[in-house]
């Protein structure tokens, strides 16, 4: 199954996923959204240099793996509704070529790791209904950000000073946070000289 590219597992009652998958040398795809008993995504054994999407809508897992790194050509990661992931390994910052992290109603995320490396290729974070109570201190570093969506985050307290800081960024969504009662004061000047957010 060295040419198959596509993988579909949509709805399916599968728990887990065989190491092997990284023999998947051509896979650009892998689709389990819906697969609400898929606890655990396995061990990337080598480097899956092809795939590009990787969704894992309402599934059940918990964790991500280091391992993640190893997905080098991964554009899009999809982990919306996933309602047991409490936390995500730093590596995932490793992603380099990453475009999207999807993260909405992942409502048992508590935060995020933080960012070690400048990521210049990450463009949109969807963070919606996440329990955390403020974004990373180094999120600074997701430098080329043009879209970042906090709603109904309702234990948001704070947004960083960093948040203003973003030159390409077009879509500030932040709604029904009741916690959050001041804007840093970056943001407040790049509100006041440029006028661009959804906020």
């Amino acid at each position: 199954m060295k040419c198959l590219r596509i993988l579909y597992l949509d709805g399916t009652v599968i728990k887990e996923f065989p190491s092997s998958i990284s023999c998947l040398e051509a896979l650009s795809g892998l689709y389990l959204r819906g697969c609400s008993n898929f606890e655990k995504f396995p061990e990337i054994q080598r480097t899956m240099e092809c795939l590009e999407t990787l969704s894992l809508y309402e599934t059940a897992i918990k964790e991500l793996l280091d391992s993640i790194d190893h997905l080098t050509g991964l554009l899009f990661l999809d982990l919306e509704n996933c309602k047991n992931l409490s936390g995500l390994p730093s590596s995932i910052f490793g992603l380099k070529d990453l475009v999207g992290l999807f993260l909405n109603d992942c409502s048992n995320l508590e935060g995020f790791p933080d960012v070690m490396v400048d990521m210049e290729g990450l463009y949109h974070l969807y963070a919606s209904g996440m329990a955390m109570t403020e974004l990373p201190s180094l999120i600074g570093r997701l430098k080329y950000l043009m879209s970042i969506e906090l709603i109904n985050c309702e234990n948001l307290l704070t947004l960083l000073d960093s948040v203003g800081n973003f030159l390409h960024l077009y879509l500030l969504c932040v709604r029904n946070c009741s916690k959050l009662h001041k804007l840093p004061d970056s943001l407040r000047s790049w509100l006041q000289s440029d006028g661009r957010s959804n906020l």
